[in-house]
């Protein structure tokens, strides 16, 4: 079953009927996410008029498509590691897809 057919069979009954017709058309890619904590602060500035920033579509490399400081959604949260997201492309995601029953490797 393609995913938009799952995505419409779990909408079938939410009242919501155009919404459902929309998912069968929906085409989803696989992408991969990785959360990476870093005891040091990553170095994000690209020169000293760069301002910080908590998320960025990322250009220029083939595998990650956006980057986010999880971090800076904590409030005054100054110790302890950095932790970021990052999200693949879907090419990336499309070249190194694996069933979806996979078991997680921990590095």
């Amino acid at each position: 079953m393609s995913p938009g057919k799952c995505a419409n069979r779990l909408l079938a009954s939410s009242g919501l009927p155009l919404i459902a017709r929309q998912m069968k058309r929906l085409e989803l890619s696989p992408i991969w996410a990785l959360l990476a904590a870093f005891e040091d602060p990553l170095p994000t500035a690209l020169n000293a008029e760069s301002l910080p920033f908590e998320g960025a579509f990322v250009k220029g490399v083939e595998s990650v498509s956006w980057m986010a400081n999880n971090t800076k959604k904590l409030l005054g949260r100054d110790s302890g590691p950095q932790c970021w997201t990052f999200f693949s492309t879907a090419a990336f995601g499309k070249q190194n897809k694996v069933p979806q029953v996979s078991s997680v490797t921990i590095f």
